[in-house]
């Protein structure tokens, strides 16, 4: 399609792949769980049958997934929305893959059994979480409220401020190239000021050359600033020049004049319109400044700028790559909130098209819910800010922790009707799909914690934010569904064998 890797974007690979494998693991996970129901039967024929008990939950697992990713469509920022485009068709295509390469390959191998037999299997990891969830629901609610609440305190700290040195590991060549350029040559990134006042001649006079040295000197005595240049920085040179070689200093006219004979024309107009009715202040900023306050630096020059009618008669913009970083991050954050709820949305929307159920659409959504905020209330407590990967954290996440929640309410429809009781069918639940949801998990978090070897900060912390996203939502999928289910009864019991008959297959 023509589209250029950017940051945003680097993971898409990494993701698909992870989604891809989770997919596959539910499927041999079926395959075996066939194997064991059925020993008579040929491994095609339960290939096959996992294959059909599978596609259809998949599917909407599946839909789920690009209502999560289709949702970053409605980004104003290219790259996120490509993400969104390029993250649903992957999905569609790790699908199809699962359920027509796979089966195909497996079919193709001798007869064997899928899982080893002596192969640890989480049996009795999920056996616990399903008697804490019968017999102490309130404790493991209590516990999730707990969570919730010191989430919610963490999110209040997140910080949106970063550096782009901080981006980069210090043993990194990019580390070490940023904090030369700051220490030796002024400053990484770029700020600029610009003052127009419509009329000629208006810079070119020593009242307002001083305003402009105002503005100079309020700059230069923020700590992020590591270089100022405008107008009066060649004036003031070409001054300190005259004054040590003892001649007449110039009125401002004559000395512009001057400063357009030694260093060219272009470089002036650079910081002085032709007709000096307009100027130019260029800031370079230090990145590697501990005080680092990105927005805070802008709205005190605005502030300074505004306040002043002397200076806001110039109407003075302030603009650059400096100001450019910091409005698209505010408007990141802006744009997730919407993005979240519209995904939200869209979720719930296709979990009501599957159950025909507001109740069972909102059960659903659980585990997203405490796995957002268990992500942001972590970056808060450690000190993890915001910047354009972290905050796509919620939503690819989003995508991916519903997963859970759709295979196990599936397998818990499909349990209620064979045994008749909630009880039972949540013990069902957890001891079949549990088993699929629990190998899943950990496969998703292994594999996103392969994201820490990256030299990249940014890509580090997406890593483990997603590892630790997809941990909260195995904990929920395993225990506040079960006991939302339990508690609300969403599902009608109809006629069907006492509670313990059949096989639970």
């Amino acid at each position: 399609a023509g589209k250029k890797i950017t940051l945003v974007s680097s993971n898409l690979s990494s993701l698909l792949f992870i989604i891809a494998m989770a997919h596959s693991l539910h499927l041999i996970r079926k395959f075996a769980e066939e194997q064991a129901d059925h020993p008579e039967r040929d491994d095609r024929a339960n290939l096959l049958a996992a294959v059909r008990h599978l596609a259809g939950p998949c599917a909407f697992t599946m839909a789920a997934m690009i209502a999560g990713f289709s949702s970053l469509v409605i980004s104003k920022i290219g790259p996120v929305r490509d993400l969104g485009t390029f993250m649903s068709l992957g999905v569609v295509l790790g699908y199809l893959a699962t359920f027509v390469a796979l089966p195909a390959a497996l079919s193709a191998l001798p007869a064997k059994r899928a899982l080893p037999e002596r192969m640890w299997d989480g049996t009795l990891f999920l056996t616990a979480f399903a008697r804490v969830t019968e017999k102490l629901p309130r404790l493991t609610g209590a516990f999730a409220v707990l969570v919730i609440a010191a989430s919610v305190w963490g999110t209040l700290q997140v910080k949106v401020e970063t550096r782009l040195i901080d981006y980069f590991r210090p043993t990194t060549e990019v580390h070490a190239g940023l904090t030369f350029i700051d220490r030796n040559l002024g400053g990484t990134t770029t700020l600029e000021v610009l003052l127009e006042s419509g009329e000629e001649g208006t810079f070119a006079e020593a009242e307002n050359l001083e305003k402009v040295r105002r503005i100079h000197a309020w700059l230069d005595e923020r700590p992020e600033v590591g270089k100022v240049v405008d107008v009066t920085s060649f004036l003031d040179e070409l001054g300190a020049v005259l004054k040590a070689a003892r001649m007449p200093q110039l009125a401002p006219k004559e000395a512009i004049a001057g400063l357009r004979q030694l260093l060219g024309e272009s470089t002036v107009r650079s910081y002085l319109r032709e007709d000096a009715s307009g100027v130019r202040i260029f800031v370079r900023m230090r990145e590697t400044s501990e005080q680092m306050d990105r927005q805070g630096v802008i709205d005190g020059l605005r502030k300074f700028l505004g306040h002043d009618p002397e200076l806001a008669a110039f109407k003075p913009q302030v603009t650059g790559v400096f100001v450019l970083y910091a409005n698209m991050i505010q408007s990141l954050i802006l744009e997730q909130i919407w993005i979240v709820l519209l995904g939200f949305g869209l979720i719930c929307g296709v979990m009501f098209v599957l159950y025909r159920s507001l109740k069972v659409g909102f059960i659903s959504v659980i585990p997203n819910i405490m796995h957002i905020l268990f992500i942001l209330g972590s970056m808060g407590f450690s000190g993890i800010r915001l910047d354009m990967i972290t905050i796509m954290v919620a939503s690819v996440s989003m995508g991916i922790s519903v997963d859970c929640a759709i295979h196990y309410l599936c397998r818990f429809r499909e349990e209620l009707p064979r045994c008749g009781d909630y009880m039972e069918a949540m013990r069902r639940s957890h001891l079949t799909s549990g088993k699929a949801i629990f190998h899943t998990s950990l496969a998703v978090i292994l594999g996103f914690c392969t994201l820490i070897l990256s030299n990249f900060l940014p890509t580090v912390y997406f890593g483990v934010l997603t590892a630790l996203a997809m941990a909260s939502a195995l904990f929920s999928c395993l225990s506040l569904v079960p006991i939302a289910l339990l508690r609300i009864r969403p599902l009608p019991v109809v006629d069907s064998p006492k509670p313990g008959a059949g096989t639970g297959g």
